[in-house]
């Protein structure tokens, strides 16, 4: 048999067991039409006082200044005590504890004891809205202004999952697994002295210059987690034929998935561990040898990989016994958390709410690529989800933590309905 017939009869083998693959996942993750359609009817909430209370929140400023002596207790407690006024039939229903100086634990007694208890968690935190150069507010950060539909202010988008567009179709991203987080501290030491007579080996910032430049030119290398794999997969129904084709034949597409993720730096974060050098220290004066130069690489930490690799990766890749790698950071280190079940009670649940509040939605599961405070409640369960529903483009994703945060009130009233339908379920 001539090879080139060979090669064609692989091919299309190669073709049709591609084609298959791609209608029985098709076939998998197309969900029912009536799918959210047994939602019980619920009387309509008081969204104009919903406004009114939220708008009064954001005119406290909880900032949480990573420099402690900056906080204002008193600011956190006149929010802790405007949740009573705002809330009096919540206070009546809820048990409240008071934590700390900023914990709140409110607990609502369900009817059936035997079902097993959920969590919900929120801050009331939020980072300074400091302006910069000609990056100013068009509405004061801390005013709660409501202006042709939008809601203004400093906490309004503040959050880690989200909606976001897929080719015009919103995709509700859950966070199902979350990567782990460590900073490290790279110290390098030198001869100190007048600047007039360097040692040959070079300085201190010489010597910690090259170890940055092995490090970023060593990229770690690229993986596609589980659970972005059921993202892609759960996608294949709702994109067209050929990128169905694409995203449920991954046995054979993984390379190129990963290779078109790495060109964005956005995909590029989901799919491999990341290392950033933020902070560099070094010298105070122009012609004064330092005699050490620190700096901090940032690190978050792909499910698969641990704290110690990334440690013993750099010490190879440093390839410096005097550059010195210790632990650093305000935020204690934290291993990647991987997902659970992917098709549990409350990813299911999120699914069916969300076809009855935001029709058309798709929901899929996530990897969360930043630090959220649901690691510390990892050992209690493994049905920690991480989504708040908010529809949001990209231009308002960057106002997160950013300049001009706002939200629309037409997002807050899916948003609250998205909730009453939850708790209902419940």
């Amino acid at each position: 048999m001539p090879v080139f017939l060979i090669v064609v009869i692989l091919l299309a083998g190669v073709g049709l067991v591609c084609f298959v693959r791609y209608l029985s996942v098709k076939r998998e993750f197309t969900l029912p039409d009536d799918l959210g359609k047994d939602a019980p009817d619920l009387p309509e909430p008081d969204f104009n006082g919903f406004i009114q209370r939220f708008s009064r929140m954001i005119q406290l400023p909880t900032i949480s200044w990573t420099d402690r002596s900056k906080r204002d207790l008193s600011l956190f407690r006149a929010f802790q005590e405007s949740l009573v006024e705002m809330y009096p039939e919540v206070h009546k229903t809820m048990t409240r504890e008071v934590h700390g100086d900023f914990g709140l634990i409110y607990h609502w007694k369900g009817k059936n004891d035997q079902k097993k208890p959920v969590l919900f968690l929120a801050h009331y935190d939020v980072v300074p809205a400091e302006e910069k150069g000609d990056e100013s507010w068009d509405e004061p950060p801390f005013s709660g202004r409501v202006k042709e539909g939008i809601l203004w202010g400093r906490g309004t988008l503040d959050i880690k999952c989200q909606l976001a567009f897929l080719k015009g179709r919103p995709a509700a991203l859950v966070g199902m697994a979350e990567k782990g987080f460590v900073t490290f501290k790279i110290s390098a030491s030198g001869e100190s002295g007048h600047s007039s007579m360097p040692a040959k080996e070079g300085t201190a910032i010489g010597r910690l210059a090259q170890g940055i430049a092995r490090l970023e030119k060593n990229l770690f290398p690229t993986g596609l987690d589980p659970v972005l794999s059921q993202m892609l997969k759960r996608f294949v129904p709702h994109v067209s034929t050929g990128l169905g084709l694409v995203f449920s034949n991954l046995w054979l597409t993984r390379p190129l998935i990963l290779y078109i993720f790495s060109k964005n730096k956005v995909t590029d974060s989901l799919i491999r561990t990341t290392q950033a050098v933020t902070v560099f220290r070094a010298g105070e004066q122009e012609n004064v040898l330092p005699s050490q130069a620190t700096c901090l690489v940032n690190h978050r930490i792909m499910p698969g990989d641990s704290i110690e690799q990334i440690r013993t990766r750099h010490r190879k890749t440093l390839a410096d016994p005097g550059l010195v790698i210790g632990d650093a950071g305000h935020w204690p280190p934290n291993e990647p958390i991987p997902s659970g079940p992917v098709d549990g009670s409350g990813f299911k649940l999120i699914q069916k709410v969300l076809a009855h509040t935001h029709p058309g939605v798709v929901a899929v599961p996530f990897l969360v690529n930043g630090s959220t405070d649901s690691k510390y409640y990892h050992d209690l369960t493994d049905q920690v989800l991480r989504f708040t529903p908010l529809v949001l483009t990209p231009e308002d994703v960057a106002t997160i933590h950013g300049v001009n945060e706002r939200v629309s009130l037409e997002n807050l009233e899916q948003g609250l309905a998205f909730y009453l339908q939850l708790f209902s379920h419940l």
